[in-house]
């Protein structure tokens, strides 16, 4: 019986945790909409107030989810991201200040090296030769 009780506690507890990271994705997903629904109401509306901090959050967004889709080996949406995350990384770059030097930096550096690991995975293994 105690056993029985043990296992039904341990799946109510990885269901939870798949239901936690499952939350945490749909929360990145939105976060990421919504700073592309801003980035285009202001693109449309009034072109010159497109604000760096808009794009900043959605490059932020869009790498955070590309981190957790390489983890999850899923790289197709993983290189989507990625992609997203470089335009609103441009984006912020056209319109950013001198304030905003080091976070776009920063965000360069991590979509390189974000780059680089997608570009790891992607590679095929190779054999090795026995001899």
């Amino acid at each position: 019986m105690k056993v029985l009780i043990a296992i039904l506690l341990l799946a109510v507890i990885l269901l939870q945790e798949w239901n936690n990271s499952r939350i945490n994705r749909l929360q990145q997903q939105i976060n990421v909409l919504q700073a592309r629904l801003s980035v285009e109401e202001a693109k449309t509306n009034k072109p010159a107030e497109i604000t760096p901090d808009i794009a900043i959050k959605a490059a932020r967004s869009a790498l955070n989810q590309a981190q957790t889709e390489l983890q999850n080996t899923n790289l197709a949406q993983a290189k989507r991201n990625l992609d997203i995350a470089a335009d609103h990384l441009d984006e912020a770059m056209q319109y950013a200040g001198k304030s905003a030097g080091p976070a776009l930096d920063w965000l360069k550096q991590r979509l390189k090296e974000l780059n680089g690991q997608l570009a790891s995975q992607l590679k095929p293994n190779k054999p090795s030769v026995v001899k």
